[in-house]
């Protein structure tokens, strides 16, 4: 990667992608947790998490469309969906 590419910084559009994007991994987490788990302590905070990231990422779907926002994908929320 050459030196401009390290120092590019996201632009609010991909940064909002990636916002979103570790919101729904957290979602995904929540819910493997509530499928796999029998401990209530483990359920309740993957009940939580879920609960508030889903309502975050709804807000935040709400706002962009209110502002005719579009969020872009780029390389780092690529990488964060990957195994």
């Amino acid at each position: 990667m050459n030196a401009v590419a390290q120092d590019a910084r996201p632009t609010d559009a991909q940064i909002a992608h990636i916002a979103y994007t570790a919101g729904q991994i957290n979602i995904e987490a929540a819910r493997q947790a509530l499928e796999k788990s029998t401990n209530p302590e483990v359920r309740a905070f993957a009940e939580l998490v879920a609960r508030d990231h889903a309502a975050v990422n709804d807000q935040a779907v709400a706002l962009i469309t209110r502002l005719h926002f579009t969020p872009k994908a780029n390389p780092i929320s690529a990488a964060a969906r990957r195994p």
